[in-house]
């Protein structure tokens, strides 16, 4: 498992407004569990007021802040989760996480991507981005950085690491996922009988 941190920082332009969510999907994990969220650098307890942090669900992990009445202003958001099962047993062990979701109503004039890893892992090339991006390297990680996503467009980070370094195990989600796949293929030949069956009769 990893953990995740975003921080966005939203500018109000009219108003006022008295909130911004997010909602995290456990597509292709075991989970995303809530860590902690914060409001312009202040940690914030639970609760549905203004000053509060509301989470609620975990398919998705739904996180709004409420606050008081705001326009035309400048706020930075930033929430912490946990990531299990995000790496997926290929011929190498791969990240393909949704850094920024498909559904906002709004574009985003510059988005920064963080992966750092611990030194066992080996990436087998640097990182990627499915939008235009750039990239710097430090010690045991990348900065992938792209600029104007229009509404309502995913960027997706793909990295891939030498087999057995970077997660001991298979994710459930990944094994459930090959279960369901190979029940479907012993099943097929019985569906594609069926239906040929279906289709004699109706030729007689």
């Amino acid at each position: 498992s990893g953990r995740a941190t975003e921080s966005v920082v939203f500018r109000f332009d009219g108003g006022p407004c008295t909130y911004v969510c997010r909602d995290v999907e456990p597509t292709e994990t075991d989970g995303v569990p809530f860590v902690e969220a914060s409001m312009d650098g202040n940690a914030l307890p639970l609760g549905t007021n203004a000053g509060q942090v509301e989470v609620t669900g975990s398919d998705p992990l739904k996180v709004k802040w409420p606050f008081a009445p705001t326009s035309d202003a400048t706020h930075e958001f930033v929430v912490r989760y946990r990531v299990d099962g995000v790496v997926r047993k290929l011929n190498a062990d791969t990240i393909r996480w949704r850094a920024i979701p498909q559904e906002h109503d709004y574009p985003i004039e510059r988005s920064s991507v963080t992966l750092t890893y611990p030194a066992s892992a080996h990436l087998i090339e640097p990182p990627t981005l499915d939008h235009e991006f750039e990239s710097s390297s430090f010690p045991n990680g990348y900065r992938l950085t792209t600029t104007d996503i229009p509404d309502n467009q995913e960027v997706i980070l793909t990295a891939r690491f030498a087999a057995g370094t970077a997660a001991e195990t298979t994710p459930q989600w990944q094994i459930q996922q090959k279960q369901a796949e190979a029940a479907t293929a012993r099943a097929l030949p019985i569906g594609v009988l069926a239906g040929l069956a279906t289709l004699i009769l109706g030729g007689f």
